[in-house]
């Protein structure tokens, strides 16, 4: 396999020292801290949160255990690569306690419909798992294509306290996703289109609450995010959520009570 789309979008070809330097400078120590309950939340939104809280809480350590077994089946890593990407492990521990602490302050749903979600959540990571693709494009496909349209989803609809946590998130997820493209090129690993496809059909069952309301518009709307994953799956960035991902600055779309309208 070949790495067929823009990797160098990435600018990150260098497989000197200096690219691992360049995204550990972008490494920000934080803390998982409590958020206040969210309020006032849309239904079909309040579902969406569910479903990407619930794949998240399945999928964050599996995502650190397919680099541990990179590190494990490839030996020519990079050795600044090798240690950014063991300390990215150790990160998904982290981002399972965050969801953990989302999970407890979302607004409850419907018992049965939260524990079909759950149980698919809990089908796709076995099948994630069991998966003979190679464990880098596994990690890859789902930082990309799945955690950071869902993230972005997150700091946008969510209150003040929501986006400032995922932002943290975010801003580890940019980082991993840049060491597993870099990685990949350095190793000459491409890309598996049939991995993929699951990991956008999974990520779009995540958003599709949002076609009950065809009313519903912009970053309401699930056309929005279904071509925004589409975009992510193409180019590996998303230019109409530039703004929302901008991981230098903390941005504030939106007020503690979520008046998102």
């Amino acid at each position: 396999m070949s790495l067929t789309r823009n990797i160098e979008d990435w600018k990150l070809i260098d497989v000197s020292d200096s690219a691992y330097s360049d995204l550990e400078d972008k490494r920000v120590n934080w803390e998982v801290r409590s958020i206040p309950m969210l309020t006032q939340v849309d239904t079909q939104v309040l579902e969406v949160l569910h479903r990407i809280v619930a794949f998240s809480l399945e999928l964050e350590l599996p995502v650190g255990a397919f680099i541990r077994a990179l590190l494990d089946r490839e030996n020519e890593i990079n050795p600044s690569a090798k240690k950014g990407l063991v300390t990215n492990i150790e990160d998904e521990e982290k981002h399972l306690l965050a969801f953990q602490e989302i999970a407890r302050k979302l607004p409850a749903i419907d018992l049965d419909k939260s524990s079909e979600i759950s149980s698919i959540a809990s089908q796709l990571r076995k099948e994630l798992v069991k998966s003979k693709t190679h464990p880098l494009v596994k990690a890859r496909t789902l930082e990309t294509i799945m955690f950071t349209p869902t993230q972005a989803f997150m700091r946008i609809v969510g209150s003040l306290h929501l986006d400032t946590l995922v932002s943290d998130i975010a801003k580890d997820e940019y980082r991993h996703v840049g060491y597993n493209w870099q990685v990949s090129e350095d190793l000459g690993i491409g890309i598996d289109e049939e991995f993929e496809q699951v990991v956008m059909d999974a990520t779009n069952y995540l958003f599709q609450p949002l076609t009950q309301n065809e009313k519903a518009s912009g970053v309401l709307s699930y056309a929005y995010w279904y071509s925004a994953i589409e975009e992510y799956r193409e180019t590996n960035g998303c230019t109409k959520l530039d703004n929302h991902l901008n991981y230098g600055i903390h941005n504030a779309f939106f007020e503690l009570d979520n008046r998102y309208y």
